[in-house]
């Protein structure tokens, strides 16, 4: 391992991962619920929970970990704020 691919390394606290893995639920059961509406029906008719989980995580999970880390790099109180808000780099 490199000190570049060092560099992307986010150290959190354990109260940040247990924030993180809750927000992480309640997207996929968004998706869940958006997926329903777009089929018309329970998606649990025709699919498991763990389909739709690994086709929230296969899709939007790397770009949720980069949202969710950008957030948690800059509350923290001995990172400096960033010069571009985040709803502006969308």
């Amino acid at each position: 391992m490199t000190d570049s691919d060092n560099a992307c390394v986010c150290v959190i606290t354990r109260e940040e991962m247990r924030q993180f893995a809750a927000m992480q639920v309640a997207e996929i059961d968004r998706h869940k619920y958006l997926l329903g509406t777009r089929l018309g029906h329970d998606p649990l008719q025709d699919r498991t929970m763990n389909d739709i989980a690994r086709e929230w995580i296969t899709t939007y999970g790397a770009g949720f970990r980069a949202y969710w880390q950008s957030c948690c790099r800059r509350n923290r109180p001995e990172d400096p704020p960033s010069s571009t808000p985040l709803a502006n780099a969308a």
